[in-house]
C-alpha cells in the first residue's frame, strides 16, 4: 500500500487539476524542479482516472505528440501519418464516446512551441480538460519562441504558481 502525503505542492498541483476539470480550459501549473509535482500528477491521475503522458525528447515533436496521446488514453494507432493520428485524436478526443478522461501533461516546457500550440490547438476543438505542468522557465532560444509563448500562454485559462 502506498501512502501519499499531501505537501503544499500536492495541494495546488490538485487544485488546478480539479480548476482543469472544472473551466474546461488549460490549466498550467508551474514550479522549480524537484517540488513533487510529478509524483501528485501520477497520484491525481491513478485516484481520478485521468490520462497522463510525460514530454521526453522524443515526444516533444508533433508527431510523437499525438503517439503519446494515443499511448496516454490506451487508444491504438492504425496509421503513421500524422494527418491520421490527429484525425484519431480528434475523434476519441471529441467526447464521441461519452465524455473524456482529463489529460495531465507532465514536463510540458519540453514542448516546442509549435508543437504546444497544436495541443492546444486539439484541447480547443474537443473542450477536454488539460492540465499542463512543470518548470517554471522555458528555455526559448530565440526571440521568435518567446513571441510563440506569449501567444501560447494567452490561451492558458489559469496559471499555479507551485512553491
Amino acid at each position: 500500500m502506498t501512502i501519499f502525503v499531501e505537501t503544499r505542492a500536492a495541494l495546488t498541483v490538485r487544485a488546478a487539476f480539479d480548476t482543469a476539470v472544472k473551466m474546461r480550459y488549460p490549466v498550467l501549473a508551474v514550479g522549480k524542479a524537484g517540488l513533487g509535482k510529478t509524483v501528485a500528477l501520477n497520484w491525481i491521475a491513478a485516484q481520478s482516472g485521468a490520462a497522463y503522458c510525460e514530454v521526453a525528447q522524443h515526444t516533444k515533436a508533433i508527431r510523437p505528440m499525438f503517439l503519446m496521446l494515443h499511448d496516454a488514453y490506451g487508444v491504438q494507432r492504425d496509421s503513421k501519418h500524422t494527418y491520421d493520428l490527429a484525425k484519431d485524436c480528434m475523434n476519441f478526443l471529441g467526447a464521441r464516446c461519452g465524455p473524456t478522461r482529463p489529460l495531465l501533461v507532465d514536463e510540458y516546457q519540453n514542448f516546442t512551441p509549435t508543437v504546444l500550440r497544436e495541443l492546444l490547438h486539439l484541447q480547443e476543438r474537443c473542450g477536454f480538460a488539460l492540465l499542463l505542468a512543470g518548470n517554471t522557465y522555458r528555455l526559448a532560444g530565440t526571440r521568435r519562441d518567446i513571441h510563440a509563448m506569449d501567444q501560447i500562454e494567452s490561451r492558458i485559462g489559469m496559471r499555479f504558481e507551485i512553491g
